[in-house]
């Protein structure tokens, strides 16, 4: 299906709002990065808007993986109890671990693990999937066909989803066929709707997908309340702080505060954007700060 945007439309809104596309973790390495890899030639991105991506992830991990030569290299701590299917489909990056009972379970597809990944007991792991480093996976978790940036904190179900570093949902709740920011915390029982009852595509920002599974698309520095409800297809701009009785509407402009409200001012958001760097010993640099700062006073 050919896409027609509207003019002055940005088909990667909002993961686009502070960073340049070619700097977006797409699989395993940032697209800026896939040109260094082998064969990459034969194996041009093609991705059209920002809801193609959850769509067009597992077979650009599985591409990554065995351009990367990664297969069969388990490095790090792998527990009695712990059960690896297709183990030269896996990678397991130094000082990492896997609990007893964790399932990685790579018979679809490769499972990525890197330096310092904790995977908690009874985690199920399914690939295509990458797991950035420091980035910690909650007991309990189902987690398939995603790719998970660095230092990272992912609990509940997750499915053909792509998460940039530094952002955590611990907590039960199910996120699919969706794209989420940096420094994004989702509250417990945080879901997103990827399918609607009546099978139909899906609408973004006024565009037809051509696809009937779209999930969330969130900016970065965004939070949720605890049991906030995404409907399908909902775009969130960048430092929005959610809340709201049932779903919330299907777009969110950059700095709400709720869903019909804005932050008070710059500095208070700027305010708690910094003590959330600092728990992770990130200062937040002053392009990046100037880039928030014209977003919010657009």
């Amino acid at each position: 299906m050919s896409i027609k945007f509207p003019p002055d439309f940005d088909p990667f809104y909002p993961i686009t709002q502070t960073r340049k596309f070619d700097d977006v973790l797409f699989g395993i390495v940032p697209i800026k990065e896939r040109e260094n890899l082998p064969n990459s030639e034969n194996n041009p991105l093609n991705l059209n808007a920002i809801w193609e991506i959850p769509h067009k992830l597992g077979d650009e991990i599985r591409w990554q993986f065995d351009a990367l030569g990664k297969g069969r290299i388990l490095e790090g701590q792998i527990d009695n109890g712990a059960h690896l299917l297709n183990r030269g489909k896996i990678y397991i990056g130094k000082n990492a671990r896997i609990f007893p009972g964790a399932v990685l379970n790579a018979e679809n597809g490769p499972i990525y693990i890197s330096e310092n990944v904790i995977i908690e007991p009874n985690a199920v792991l399914t690939g295509p999937l990458f797991i950035g480093e420091n980035s910690l996976i909650r007991s309990c978790s189902q987690i398939s066909e995603c790719s998970i940036g660095q230092v990272c904190k992912i609990g509940g179900e997750v499915a053909e989803t792509m998460i940039q570093g530094y952002t955590n949902k611990q907590h039960s709740g199910f996120l699919g066929h969706a794209v989420i920011g940096e420094w994004c915390n989702l509250g417990a029982d945080t879901t997103n709707s990827d399918l609607k009852n009546n099978y139909s595509n899906i609408i973004v920002r006024g565009v037809d997908t051509g696809s009937q599974f779209v999930g969330l698309m969130m900016g970065d520095h965004c939070k949720t309340a605890i049991g906030t409800l995404f409907n399908t297809g909902t775009v969130v701009g960048v430092g929005s702080l959610l809340f709201g009785k049932g779903l919330l509407p299907n777009e969110i402009k950059p700095f709400s505060w709720g869903t019909t409200r804005k932050w008070a001012s710059f500095e208070q958001f700027l305010e708690t954007a910094k003590i959330v760097m600092a728990r992770r010993n990130v200062a937040m640099g002053a392009e990046e700060e100037k880039t928030l700062r014209e977003i919010f006073e657009d």
